[in-house]
């Protein structure tokens, strides 16, 4: 069958992903994977290498683990978790956490 693998499911393309389940992802690899861009930006800054600095702040904005951990954070574990941000929604709904980590996304020119 042409456009399909052996297993049924559509091939997975340059730019594509599987959908988020909110309830299965990995909070320790996530972090993991937001900590280790943080530690090389820290170690190209001590470095003086600048100009590194500023494409891996734009990969870490950009990242998916990024926007979830930030979700994350604010939905789940700061104490204001409750109550309504300045959009008046409080998001206890995992696919309404999902959408708002996908809504995330930088849309204009990062300037660091």
């Amino acid at each position: 069958m042409a456009g399909r693998c052996e297993t049924g499911e559509q091939p997975v393309h340059d730019g594509q992903r599987q959908p988020i389940d909110w309830d299965t992802v990995d909070w320790n690899q996530v972090k993991l994977g937001v900590r280790r861009m943080q530690r090389r930006i820290y170690q190209q800054t001590r470095a003086g290498i600048f100009k590194e600095v500023v494409e891996t702040e734009k990969l870490l904005v950009k990242s998916l683990s990024a926007r979830l951990l930030a979700v994350h954070q604010v939905t789940e574990i700061n104490s204001g978790r409750y109550t309504p941000g300045i959009d008046g929604v409080t998001y206890h709904d995992s696919a309404k956490k999902v959408a708002l980590a996908e809504r995330l996304k930088q849309r204009d020119k990062y300037k660091p």
